[in-house]
């Protein structure tokens, strides 16, 4: 590529940027994004929603949730999580019942009902960290499914009996690839060293 060539695409480049689209860190803090009514204003982060490309329940949707945050492994994971829950002073509808509830996951940042409420018999706040319930809560609703969080009712007991059988044969799948890939990279080095 020539400088001339390289000086007019970059030109073109720069003429087409638009800073309300917050592509690179710290276009939020230009005047034109400032300026714009919050309502507008879209998140420099990437959400959620962007990471699960598949729509519903499926092998690379339930890796994606494997190794998120929200989905713990382990009791120490779990514990982490159950630490960081706060009380708030606005009610927002719990993610799991969907009831009004003060308190949230500060690690997730997700309204979850927490220890002082009346429905800490339904485990709201193990639920939603456990990957056998993904895809049932309010913002899987949209994230996961792709519909709006507005439709979404509270699952019932058939229907979260539905899912941890089909979360855990994907699981099931998940870790066959996971096994026949360490085969095939374990051939590949034994292979390797007998051409030495």
């Amino acid at each position: 590529m020539s400088f001339c060539i390289f000086r007019q695409t970059l030109g073109q480049q720069m003429l087409e940027y638009d800073p309300r689209n917050r592509s690179y860190p710290g276009d939020d803090q230009l005047r034109v994004c400032t300026q714009q009514h919050k309502k507008r204003r879209a998140s420099s982060k990437s959400s959620s929603a962007d990471k699960y490309v598949d729509d519903g329940l499926s092998v690379s949707n339930v890796k994606k949730a494997r190794v998120s945050d929200r989905i713990c492994e382990t009791l120490d994971d779990l514990n982490v999580h159950l630490k960081s829950f706060k009380s708030g002073t606005n009610a927002k509808a719990c993610e799991v019942c969907g009831k009004n509830t003060l308190w949230k996951c500060s690690k997730c940042i997700k309204a979850i009902c927490g220890p002082a409420s009346r429905n800490w018999n339904q485990g709201c706040m193990v639920n939603f960290h456990n990957i056998s319930f993904f895809g049932l809560t309010r913002s899987d609703s949209a994230d996961v499914h792709k519909k709006k969080t507005n439709a979404w009712t509270p699952p019932t007991q058939a229907l979260i009996g539905r899912n941890k059988r089909r979360i855990r044969a994907l699981c099931e799948d998940i870790d066959k690839e996971e096994i026949r890939a360490g085969n095939n990279d374990l051939e590949d080095e034994e292979d390797e060293d007998e051409r030495d």
